[in-house]
C-alpha cells in the first residue's frame, strides 16, 4: 500500500517549499517596508514644514530633505516589489485590500518624490 507521496521522490517537496516560503517572506517584508517608509516620509515632511515656521537651521532643513528623499525612494522601490510579488504569488483576489493599500502607498510616495525632485531643482 502506497502512502501519500510515495510515487514522488522526497527531494521534490524540499525544492518547492523554500522558494514559496522565501517569496512569501519577501512579500510580507516588502509590504511592511512600504508602509513604514511611507509613514516615515509623511512624518519627515511634517517636520520639514513645521521647521519652516519654527525657523530651523538651514543645515537641519537640508538634512530633513535628504532623509525625505531616501525614504521616498525606498518606499517606491519596496512598493513596486510588493505589487510584483502580489501578482507573482497570485494573492490579488485574496488580499485585495492589501493590493489597494500598496497601490495607494506607491502612488502617494511616487507623487511626493516627483514633487520633491521638481522643487529641489530650485534649492
Amino acid at each position: 500500500m502506497q502512502g501519500h507521496g510515495q510515487n514522488r521522490p522526497y527531494g521534490v517537496y524540499l525544492k518547492r517549499m523554500p522558494r514559496v516560503f522565501l517569496l512569501s517572506l519577501l512579500y510580507r517584508l516588502a509590504g511592511a517596508g512600504t508602509l513604514f517608509f511611507t509613514l516615515l516620509s509623511l512624518l519627515v515632511l511634517v517636520l520639514y514644514l513645521l521647521g519652516n515656521f519654527q525657523e530651523f537651521l538651514d543645515s537641519s532643513q537640508l538634512f530633513l530633505l535628504k532623509i525625505l528623499q531616501g525614504s521616498l525612494l525606498l518606499a517606491v522601490a519596496l512598493g513596486c516589489l510588493h505589487l510584483v510579488l502580489i501578482f507573482l504569488l497570485g494573492r490579488q483576489r485574496k488580499h485585495w485590500l492589501r493590493l489597494l493599500a500598496g497601490l495607494f502607498s506607491l502612488l502617494l510616495s511616487y507623487t511626493f518624490l516627483l514633487a520633491f525632485k521638481y522643487l529641489s531643482a530650485w534649492l
